[in-house]
């Protein structure tokens, strides 16, 4: 498995009142094959106010992202379009490809 790239996702989560905030949170991408692996590098408060797992994981297959965990759609769709606009992977252009539907999958599991 090797790192691939570190990236900065701008997460929105919620505080009394149902105001909506952000906070900045990086992530550490890592690749075997087709499988990436992300590890979010933050501290646990941060985890638990955006709701983040301390790994997860995901695939592409034709264009369409399969995720190991519910909730993380958003959160994988802005990781790929960072690494395709790295030159690390190369999806479809068109904002309405299969590419922007997320379906969830089997856990991959860290090795």
């Amino acid at each position: 498995m090797n790192k691939i790239a570190s990236v900065d996702i701008k997460m929105k989560y919620r505080q009394p009142g149902n105001v909506v905030a952000y906070i900045f949170i990086s992530f550490e991408v890592y690749k075997k094959r087709s499988k990436f692996f992300v590890i979010p590098n933050t501290n646990d408060a941060n985890k638990i106010l955006v709701n983040l797992p301390n790994e997860f994981s995901f695939r592409l297959e034709n264009d369409s992202i399969y995720i190991s965990a519910p909730r993380l759609e958003e959160v994988v769709e802005e990781i790929v379009d960072k690494l395709n606009n790295l030159g690390f992977i190369a999806v479809s252009e068109d904002n309405c490809s299969v590419k922007k539907r997320v379906y969830l999958a089997e856990a991959l599991e860290f090795f």
